[in-house]
Formats: C-alpha cells, structure tokens, sequence
C-alpha cells in the first residue's frame, strides 16, 4: 500500500484474531507508520475511508453496501470478481455494480428460513 499511497491507513483486526499473530501485527504498526482502529463497530472507520484493502469477505461486502471501494486480496473472497484487485488502482476505485453481488448473498447468507420469513428482505432493502 505505501508503494502507492502516502495516506493515512488504518488497521481494522478481525475479531478473531488470534494472540500469535499480535506482535507481527503490532511490528506492521509501528514500522509502517500504519494506526490501530479503536472503533468497535466497521461503519466508524468506513465513515473515515476512501477505501477497504481486505482478505476478509465480510468486510468487504460491509464496504462495498457501505459505499466504500474495496480491493479484495485474496481470491477465495467473496467480492473478488466484482473489484479490482490490484494496490496501483488505489487512487482510481469506484464502486463496481452490485447486483450481481447482491443477488448472490441473498442466496448465500441467509437460510431458506430467513428467506421465508422476510430476514433477508428486511437487511437487504437498507442498501437497494
């Protein structure tokens, strides 16, 4: 990322991250000149992002219905092929059309219950 961008970078962790990986994560920090997220919720730093760079689907998909560019490094991503993948775009992202996306989360998120029920429809809609 600093190879194309001198802009601030925050550093949101997973969850679930697991305690091995937090002093590599914390030598990222300080030798990169890259901040730790203190929010606890994704749409705080979304509000302050130009853009997620992200292995996570999850995150992805939020930034994406958010309204936030997203460059997907990994392919087993959910967003994968509907972003463009590569860190020299960084400055050139736009949101890419997401019907196609959201029709398949639709089909993949939820259950056959939730489908059902109206679940799916009642988060869904927030972001048609």
């Amino acid at each position: 990322i600093r190879k194309y961008s001198d802009e601030r970078i925050i550093f949101r962790d997973h969850p679930l991250q697991i305690e091995k990986n937090k002093e590599e994560i914390k030598n990222i920090l300080d030798n990169y000149n890259i901040f730790l997220s203190e929010s606890y919720k994704i749409e705080d730093d979304l509000d302050k992002s130009r853009c997620c760079i992200t292995f996570s689907s999850g995150s992805a998909i939020e930034s994406l219905l958010y309204g936030v560019p997203v460059i997907a490094t990994d392919k087993r991503s959910f967003v994968y092929e509907v972003v463009k993948n590569n860190l020299s775009r960084i400055n050139d992202l736009k949101i890419p059309d997401l019907i196609t996306l959201k029709s398949s989360l639709s089909f993949t998120h939820y259950t056959l219950n939730e489908i059902l029920d109206g679940t799916c429809w009642e988060n869904i809609k927030k972001f048609i």
